[in-house]
């Protein structure tokens, strides 16, 4: 997966989702021949996530909904079957934000706001319950800038600037307090 990560980083998107297709045929089967193994449906709803992230690129959104879908559906089963790990309500945030994204590239702005305010609400849960992981404050950003972007494209400038203005105060607080955390 960290290789395809790479090619999709370096715009071998194509090589990135032939890679992930093979990636997500391993992880299937170990989720059906282990099913008491947590890790491995979690790392199959990344796989999703990433494979529709490189279809998105690719100026695929359509594709990328079925896939999205997928994870979402996978990282709400692990919340379900183990509330309480932070971990698998990220993974679970990630896809929602994921899907908003390609809901914005299809066009489809008001699920796309959607989507990024459940994903905000997760965000701000896993920031408030674990302040010292960066990551989820940098995903919280992100959130906020992504749904500013979705508020903007309806006309709602003022809400767009005031969520703008929140993701830039949590990551001046990430540079100040994690200057190693990648943005």
């Amino acid at each position: 997966s960290s290789l395809g990560v790479t090619l999709r980083d370096i715009g071998q998107t194509d090589e990135a989702i032939e890679l992930y297709d093979k990636a997500i045929v391993i992880e299937i089967q170990l989720v059906k021949d282990h099913p008491s193994v947590p890790l491995y449906a979690s790392s199959l709803a990344s796989t999703y996530s990433r494979l529709g992230l490189s279809f998105v690129d690719n100026g695929q959104a359509n594709q990328a909904i079925e896939l999205y879908n997928r994870a979402i559906l996978i990282g709400k089963q692990l919340v379900e079957d183990q509330p309480g790990i932070p971990s698998h309500v990220n993974r679970w945030s990630i896809s929602i934000y994921n899907m908003g994204i390609a809901l914005g590239e299809l066009g489809q702005t008001d699920e796309a706001i959607e989507y990024y305010n459940k994903s905000i609400t997760f965000g701000k849960q896993l920031v408030k319950e674990h302040p010292d992981i960066p990551e989820y404050a940098s995903s919280l950003a992100g959130s906020y800038s992504s749904l500013g972007v979705g508020l903007l494209d309806i006309g709602q400038t003022d809400e767009a600037i005031k969520l703008y203005n929140k993701a830039i105060v949590i990551r001046e607080q990430l540079i100040r307090n994690h200057p190693d955390v990648q943005l």
